[in-house]
């Protein structure tokens, strides 16, 4: 049969069982810090991706816009020629049914 152990026996393990415990209870309390740290960041960078969503999106209507102005000037010329040939070809045709029917 097997003897007791001893109350210093006892005791020893208790402490190393305790000491135990306390050194899971902090590891456990630095990892819940850390996984709270990670949620904040994932928080952070989910927020972060919205607003460079929202950017982006500004961008391509800035982009657009501004592709737009550039191609006004060139709109107007090309319609100052237009009306400045329509002008030229309706006094040249004016010109020569005037010479015709007189």
């Amino acid at each position: 049969m097997e003897e007791g152990i001893t109350r210093p026996e006892h005791e020893e393990f208790k402490k190393r069982i305790e000491d135990e415990e306390k050194r899971q209870n902090h590891r456990l309390d630095v990892m819940e810090e850390r996984v709270n740290k990670l949620i904040d960041m994932q928080v952070s960078m989910a927020q972060l991706q919205v607003g460079i969503n929202n950017i982006t999106e500004d961008l391509r209507k800035l982009s657009a816009e501004v592709e737009a102005i550039k191609k006004e000037p060139a709109d107007k010329w090309n319609k100052a020629v237009w009306i400045v040939v329509t002008a030229i070809i309706t006094a040249a045709v004016t010109f020569g049914l005037s010479h015709i029917f007189i």
